[in-house]
């Protein structure tokens, strides 16, 4: 099993199937206060959203200022819009998961960046994340990702990675799913619903901090901020069977047929 790379730009192109595409939606509800009219009588326009919502109510993610609410084209549904800069992120108030147990990350991605890693969702402020989904790059390695790290102390050589079997894709809607089964030891990735790589794991290092939307920790450094668009962010509280992400590949990336245990940017 390779070992974790570092965070690259050298360039290289890309290609993968694409994922299904919708019509444009209306623009994105948000968490955010109205202001009151103006001196002149008009009504001032509503101030920037500074939070995504969690569709359970319980974990709501900040947003950094670099981080914007819209639409994108090609999805129906509010969208996360970033552009590979490091003030573009959300992040909840505490860890949304527990790595010593078996859990599901989703999440619907458009990449816009040529190169570079990118990361979707990950865990951990510290020194390291515990886990990460997103797009792996390093010289000509240019892969999907779900990856963990097994032990304390930050080093590559205990991370342990899933792959895609293709390249990872620029300007295309894909679902990405991270899958760790605690019973049997496993990371699994599925990329449009589809099984990608399966790899045992001693288990996951149980980091510090809250789950991230856009970036990721890597030897006590923010990187890997994400390029292009992000929705349908859910987390359950289990590792979701092949059928139940069959499900959710089918549904547009919004629903498994069981809850999530938290969830942002749906429609």
């Amino acid at each position: 099993m390779a070992v974790d790379g570092p965070p690259s730009a050298v360039p290289s192109a890309s290609a993968a199937p694409s994922a299904p595409s919708s019509a444009s939606a209306p623009a994105a509800s948000s968490a955010s206060a109205s202001a009151g009219p103006s001196a002149a009588g008009s009504t001032a326009p509503a101030p920037a959203p500074t939070r995504l919502d969690d569709v359970r109510g319980a974990r709501p993610a900040a947003l950094a200022p670099g981080a914007a609410l819209g639409t994108a084209p090609g999805h129906t549904g509010p969208a996360l819009l970033l552009h590979g800069s490091a003030d573009g992120w959300a992040q909840t108030s505490a860890a949304v998961v527990d790595t010593s147990k078996s859990f599901t990350v989703s999440a619907v991605v458009r990449n816009d960046a040529a190169t570079g890693a990118r990361a979707v969702v990950t865990q951990g402020s510290g020194s390291y994340y515990s886990f990460y989904l997103g797009r792996d790059y390093w010289g000509s390695h240019d892969q999907w990702v779900f990856k963990v790290q097994t032990a304390a102390g930050g080093d590559d050589g205990t991370s342990r990675q899933a792959f895609s079997t293709g390249r990872a894709t620029t300007g295309q809607w894909v679902m990405l799913t991270g899958v760790y089964d605690a019973g049997s030891r496993q990371i699994r990735l599925y990329v449009n619903g589809a099984p990608a790589q399966t790899t045992s794991v001693s288990g996951i290092w149980q980091a510090g901090g809250p789950l991230q939307i856009g970036r990721t920790r890597w030897k006590n450094t923010w990187t890997d901020p994400w390029d292009g668009a992000l929705t349908n962010v859910q987390v359950w509280s289990q590792a979701l069977p092949a059928e139940r992400v069959t499900q959710l590949w089918r549904s547009g990336g919004r629903t498994a047929g069981t809850q999530p245990a938290a969830g942002w940017l749906l429609p």
